[in-house]
């Protein structure tokens, strides 16, 4: 072989060991990974879905490139764009898990205001109902009278999800609640308007349509 044609081979051969060749970034690649599971392991599953699905699908890249580059001789080899990859992983998961406690603190202080609105729209409920009932007897509002039992239960449902830091359920079964039950109250005025409107109307037929 010519000497000229050795010296390219050989000066050819170490370019591509000097500049093909990076050192694989395993640490970062853990670290990536970790705080990805972090991620999908704690508040970021409840309060940020779609951030870590994307953390995911960005980690499932990285690990393909990194197996891509394991495959190459290792003069060949580059890990310079797992390298970048890894760390931007690591820095997005970092602040997705950090949004998701602050949200965390933010879905309890709503939990627990619509919990106590839930409770007292339902004590006005309640309330109402036994007036009701005093005035005109049970008969005519029973069914508002059992709907309102059972908001009881559903508002100790809405509390156990509180107390199990399930707050985004809490808040939806409170706000619920609170419909209801403030629906049930606009029918017991309805029906204490339109019950306590006999007498009168018996009395003075003329007023009648």
């Amino acid at each position: 072989m010519p000497k000229v044609l050795s010296f390219v081979i050989f000066t050819a051969l170490a370019v591509m060991m000097e500049f093909g060749c990076t050192e694989r970034p395993s640490d970062r690649i853990e670290t990536a990974e970790r705080l990805v599971t972090e991620a999908k392991q704690g508040e970021a599953a409840v309060y940020a879905t779609e951030d870590v699905q994307r953390l995911q699908r960005l980690l499932v890249t990285l690990q393909a490139t990194v197996e891509t580059q394991d495959d190459y001789p290792r003069f060949m080899r580059d890990y310079g764009q797992a390298d970048t990859l890894a760390e931007r992983i690591a820095q997005d998961a970092q602040q997705v898990i950090e949004q998701s406690s602050t949200e965390r603190i933010q879905a309890r202080a709503e939990a627990s205001a619509a919990l106590e609105q839930a409770q007292a729209v339902l004590a006005l409920t309640r309330r109402e109902i036994h007036e009701a009932r005093e005035r005109f007897g049970s008969g005519h509002i029973r069914r508002q009278a059992v709907d309102s039992d059972a908001l009881l239960v559903s508002l100790e449902r809405a509390t156990e999800a509180f107390d199990t830091h399930d707050y985004l359920a809490a808040t939806a079964r409170a706000r619920a609640v609170t419909a209801q039950a403030q629906s049930i109250t606009d029918q017991v005025e309805a029906l204490s308007m339109r019950i306590g409107d006999v007498p009168e109307r018996r009395l003075h037929p003329s007023l009648s349509p």
